[in-house]
């Protein structure tokens, strides 16, 4: 009797621990920093394009622009921007500065609110690049990828 009553133990906690195996983890997005799947708004400027994908087609998914946020120094970078935006702000684009901003001038006309969260490495987008690039400059901002919802 007892052997039977430790088997149907097993098989219970077999049980248990299939369920929660298989519905107990969920493959979420986990940001580094936060620990958790923060969604963000906030107004961001448009600063730059990213070198690499400076001369693909407006509105192509893999072409990168710098963002700003509004009142801080912080920036970012998405491959995702809103075409509508994108073609704004390609059609004003004269040489970039320091390899990835766009001409001080202009740098602060591009005022966007937007809705983000922070890349998971799956979906980061490291374009190729020609060996003659600069990326000094942008490889510090390249590593804060967002994704604009």
């Amino acid at each position: 009797m007892k052997l039977y009553i430790k088997s149907i133990s097993m098989k219970v906690v077999l049980i248990i621990s299939g369920i929660i195996i298989s519905f107990g983890c969920h493959n979420e997005y986990v940001n580094p920093e936060t620990q958790d799947m923060t969604l963000y708004t906030n107004e961001v400027y448009v600063i730059g394009i990213d070198p690499c994908t400076a001369d693909y087609p407006i509105g192509l998914p893999q072409k990168g622009y710098v963002l700003q946020i509004v009142g801080s120094e912080d920036t970012l970078a998405t491959y995702n921007l809103p075409v509508e935006t994108a073609r704004i702000v390609d059609a004003s684009v004269s040489p970039l500065e320091n390899g990835y901003l766009l001409p001080a001038k202009i740098r602060g006309s591009f005022k966007i609110r937007i809705t983000y969260r922070y890349a998971e490495d799956k979906e980061k987008v490291y374009p190729l690049c020609r060996a003659n690039i600069d990326l000094s400059g942008f490889s510090k901002v390249n590593t804060n990828q967002v994704v604009i919802q």
